[in-house]
């Protein structure tokens, strides 16, 4: 949407005012707050009780520390949608790639260390129960969806820092400046 003056409606001299809706920087970083979204969705859902999409025999009101885990989880979540959404504005600061960068290893180190746990179960000839089928195809690839998506998203914001460096000196400080206040 672009909203300009009418004509002669600037003050001499001066160039119409014009109002652009803010561009989304970092598409991956829009995904990522949906998928945080969503995510933070199904733990409030579970923290009030519900079953749905969970293996038989595991409710969440019957064990207080699955409870406090879930609560943990919705606030995780929010606070991953924020961190998404600041992403996607784009405007680098050293902070949100840290944060960012930190929680996507932590989902793809998670999906990674329980597959591997899992792999090492069954080669020493371990019975793979039907609640490690649950997590192996059910559970895990949306930790490594949601890592995978927080990683592009991570790299994307990276890269934004990265082409400002690219112009000249005395430019990208007025580059900076012009992303940091837009």
């Amino acid at each position: 949407m672009k909203v300009t003056a009418a004509a002669g409606a600037a003050p001499q001299g001066r160039p119409a005012v014009v109002a652009r809706r803010p561009r989304v920087a970092n598409t991956a970083a829009v995904l990522a707050a949906v998928w945080a979204g969503l995510f933070g969705v199904a733990h409030g859902y579970w923290a009030l009780g519900g079953t749905g999409l969970r293996p038989p025999g595991i409710r969440t009101g019957e064990w207080r520390t699955l409870l406090i885990v879930e609560l943990l989880a919705v606030v995780a979540s929010l606070v991953g949608v924020v961190l998404a959404v600041r992403l996607a504005r784009g405007g680098y600061q050293r902070w949100l790639f840290v944060l960012a960068a930190t929680g996507a290893s932590l989902m793809l180190w998670h999906a990674s260390l329980n597959y591997l746990f899992l792999g090492a179960r069954s080669a020493l000839g371990q019975p793979v129960t039907p609640d490690d089928r649950y997590y192996a195809f059910g559970y895990e690839p949306l930790w490594l969806i949601g890592g995978g998506l927080w990683l592009v998203a991570v790299f994307r914001f990276r890269a934004g820092r990265s082409a400002l460096h690219r112009l000249s000196p005395g430019t990208s400080q007025i580059a900076l400046d012009f992303a940091q206040h837009s």
